[in-house]
């Protein structure tokens, strides 16, 4: 081949690239195996995490504000609520308690 010649382009069959792929398929599957299976577990610890959080702040919401203060909190529109959080004392549905007096008495001050 003389260097002053321009290449020529040579046209190839439009799967040639396909063994290649194969190769770094079976070279690699082996590390997205193990990516994958770790954004897996990480996706259920979180799911599980954020169940667990949930349910944390409903007993919060009962303790602090339903059986301390007397608040009755209904919380969002379509929010599930678990319900077996035990109420720590039972009390009628009231709206005026020991500490709503207080906070009453404090702004008519």
């Amino acid at each position: 081949m003389n260097d002053n010649e321009p290449l020529r382009w040579v046209p190839s069959h439009p799967f040639a690239w396909f063994p290649e792929f194969l190769e770094i398929l079976r070279r690699r599957s082996r590390t997205q195996a193990r990516l994958l299976a770790s954004a897996i577990l990480v996706g259920i610890v979180a799911g599980l995490g954020a169940v667990v959080f949930t349910i944390a702040c409903q007993a919060v919401v009962r303790v602090a504000l339903q059986d301390v203060v007397g608040y009755e909190a209904h919380g969002p529109a379509r929010d599930r609520h678990c319900q077996s959080i035990p109420a720590t004392r039972p009390h009628p549905a009231r709206t005026d308690s020991s500490f709503l007096r207080l906070i009453h008495h404090c702004q008519a001050a």
